[in-house]
């Protein structure tokens, strides 16, 4: 028997576990789901076998309860035309994340990736069953073309400062992504995840340079608090302290760690000793 054939056994004798007994291929998947994973890099035939076999935890199921793609596109929301997830280091660390809001309240429901292996090798799968993968905290929403034009007129000055006045960030834009949040920090549509770049740090190796968007909430109270002083007074300090929290907010609500914690620290007691 050829090696094709025996990796064509092995798939269809998982897949035959997954749909016979769930629970036994959870706990298979739990144990090996990282080596099969990596099929997704080297195996590019059977690539929608391997992918019909991945287990993940998602923003409509309670921890610890796992999904698969086939049951994800199934359940898909009217209109949904892509597979949405969200990469970190843990459930607890991602599931209330700024990225998630639109799509909870609208009744999207979004992959959390949490192995580490995830935001490798799910990338490069691309797509299922003609269904695009795309990452919450990546690249552009289609509806923020069509629904924010009348208030980026107002919030042009505003954004131009800001843009001038942030280092590590290549634009400032508003979005409809967020509903709670007043800011967060979205990467380009190929750009590794914070927490892969930490991890990257802690095994010394070299992480490239990268410049994210910073993207605003226009109904959030504290950017209209942060518009009216730019507008009333675009030299007031108070307009740099707001601008200068919101990005660091948005940093740490990214996963990234903050390159000047004091410099936070001493912006947030300026803000509360205001009121």
């Amino acid at each position: 028997m050829c090696i094709r054939d025996r990796v064509s056994r092995v798939l269809k004798t998982l897949a035959n576990m997954k749909k016979k007994d769930f629970k036994e291929f959870e706990i298979f998947h739990e144990n090996f789901s990282s080596i099969l994973k990596e099929g997704l890099q080297t195996d590019w035939e059977n690539k929608e076998k391997i992918a019909d076999l991945l287990l993940f935890e998602t923003t409509a199921k309670d921890a610890g309860e796992k999904t698969c793609f086939a049951d994800y596109v199934e359940n898909m929301a009217d209109g949904q035309e892509e597979i949405l997830y969200l990469a970190g280091e843990s459930r607890a660390a991602i599931e209330n994340a700024p990225y998630l809001e639109a799509f909870k309240a609208d009744g999207r429901e979004v992959l959390l990736i949490t192995d580490p292996i995830d935001d490798f090798v799910i990338p490069q799968l691309m797509e299922y069953k003609g269904k695009k993968l795309k990452a919450v905290n990546k690249g552009e929403l289609d509806e923020d073309k069509d629904k924010l034009a009348e208030e980026e007129k107002q919030f042009e000055g505003l954004i131009g400062y800001a843009k001038e006045l942030l280092e590590g960030v290549k634009e400032v834009k508003l979005t409809t992504r967020l509903k709670d949040s007043a800011a967060c920090l979205v990467g380009d549509e190929y750009s590794m995840s914070p927490h892969i770049e930490e991890m990257m740090r802690r095994m010394g190796q070299e992480v490239p340079k990268r410049e994210s968007v910073l993207e605003l909430n226009p109904d959030h109270p504290v950017v209209k608090k942060l518009q009216a002083i730019y507008d009333a007074d675009a030299k007031d300090p108070k307009a740099e302290t707001l601008t200068k929290l919101l990005h660091d907010q948005a940093v740490i609500a990214s996963g990234a760690k903050l390159t000047d914690p004091g410099g936070f620290a001493a912006r947030l007691n300026a803000v509360l000793a205001e009121d």
